[in-house]
């Protein structure tokens, strides 16, 4: 079996267990003369108080980490439930408004409405979670949502002290029920057991787990207040201790996986960390290796450089010297040369010349790259024309006909590079 299923046997098995216990203390609950007072309604709703705050504030800290719905409506749950305890606490020292329907029967009112509104919480939390399982701004919803909470919980414990609970005073079930409305909110509980086991089976994780616990114990705590026929008598105080001892579950629960959560989001710290720093020395070695290789080839262009001046300055020598002897030939000799010949001299000097230009326009080409372009306006039919002028020779020789068809509008360009 695989770690997950073990853990759902197991959880399965607690459940079933748990509930065959308290089932089976009911009988004995009956006969408990454990006699409470006021003072121990003060302990008991402030320890309440205290363990419900706590694992809502736990709670809120996942949906605030996870940035999931079902967390916030869990903390919203059991913070109500803080609020209604705390007020319970009050109400018993008659340190709270003095209730329309009498301190008993407030005191009472105030138990059902604040397991109503833990009950209703956590009913819409499976909603969310099924719609809306997560939050797009955490931060924008946390705040409001909790005011919200706070707010329905502190309404229904106000509204429970001026009206009475429907079905209050009335012994159904041969007079074994006193508190038929305990019974409701009971089954409200129970509605909500598969719903999480649902969401367990599919999610697992501590929290989901010792939530469904906790339902299970809740529901056996209205059962047990259910037939408490007076306040603080034997059953009523078992059910105010059995009511803390289910907020024990979901705290360690929650501490369980925010501890699991926290440790998680180390390694993953960590993890980014270490991407980091191998990401930082790759950058290094990277920027090393191509300062080193801009190097290389900054030394290759200024030895490709040196190169084509060396190349370019030994082919102008013989260049120089046809262009002199045609200058000789056309001085001293043009007499007793025809016409024909002195074109041919004119041309043998204009193509050495225009080799020349070759020779220099090659080397400013290997320069292009290392200035910036020269932008002017270029008379692109004039550029084409002179470069066909330069290379007439060839044309003549080849018995070509180049015909000429640019556009006559200059453009802005490097002269250079375009020629």
């Amino acid at each position: 079996m695989k770690t997950g299923t073990w853990t759902r046997t197991l959880l399965a098995g607690l459940l079933a267990a748990l509930a065959v216990l308290l089932v089976a203390s009911f009988r004995l609950a009956q006969s408990l003369e454990w006699q409470g007072n006021t003072r121990w309604q003060l302990i008991e709703e402030s320890i309440g108080a205290f363990l419900a705050f706590e694992v809502a504030a736990f709670a809120l800290l996942h949906y605030g980490l996870e940035a999931r719905r079902l967390p916030l409506f869990i903390g919203l749950a059991y913070l109500s439930a803080a609020v209604t305890d705390l007020v319970s606490a009050l109400l018993s020292q008659g340190y709270y408004a003095q209730p329309l329907v009498g301190q008993t029967v407030g005191v009472m009112n105030a138990w059902t409405a604040g397991q109503l509104a833990m009950a209703l919480f956590l009913l819409a939390g499976l909603v969310a979670n099924r719609y809306f399982p997560r939050s797009g701004n955490v931060r924008a919803e946390l705040v409001p949502a909790t005011i919200i909470g706070i707010s329905i919980a502190f309404a229904l414990v106000q509204l429970s002290m001026m009206v009475s609970v429907p079905g209050s005073g009335r012994d159904v079930f041969g007079g074994s029920v006193h508190k038929p409305w305990q019974l409701a909110v009971a089954l409200l509980m129970v509605a909500a057991v598969p719903g999480y086991w649902g969401v367990y089976r599919r999610q697992g994780g501590a929290m989901l787990g010792s939530v469904l616990v906790s339902l299970v114990v809740g529901i056996f705590v209205q059962a047990y207040m259910a037939r408490s026929a007076a306040l603080y008598d034997g059953l009523f105080n078992l059910a105010s201790v059995l009511k803390i001892a289910s907020y024990i579950p979901p705290l360690i629960g929650l501490f369980v996986e925010s501890v699991t959560l926290f440790r998680g989001q180390r390694k993953l710290t960590a993890r980014l960390e270490v991407a980091r720093a191998e990401l930082r020395d790759y950058s290094k070695g990277l920027e090393k290796k191509v300062a080193e290789r801009t190097r290389e080839l900054e030394t290759r262009a200024k030895e490709l450089e040196t190169f084509a001046y060396t190349v370019s300055h030994d082919l102008k020598a013989p260049l120089r010297g046809i262009q002199t002897y045609t200058h000789f030939l056309l001085d001293d000799y043009a007499q007793k040369l025809d016409e024909t010949g002195r074109r041919y001299v004119e041309n043998a000097g204009k193509a050495a010349a225009n080799m020349k230009q070759f020779i220099d326009d090659l080397l400013e080409y290997s320069r292009l790259e290392r200035r910036e372009a020269e932008l002017s306006a270029v008379d692109v039919r004039g550029l084409v024309e002179s470069v066909l002028s330069e290379r007439q020779a060839e044309i003549e020789q080849r018995n070509a006909s180049v015909e000429v068809d640019v556009p006559t509008p200059a453009v802005v360009a490097d002269r250079a590079m375009l020629r």
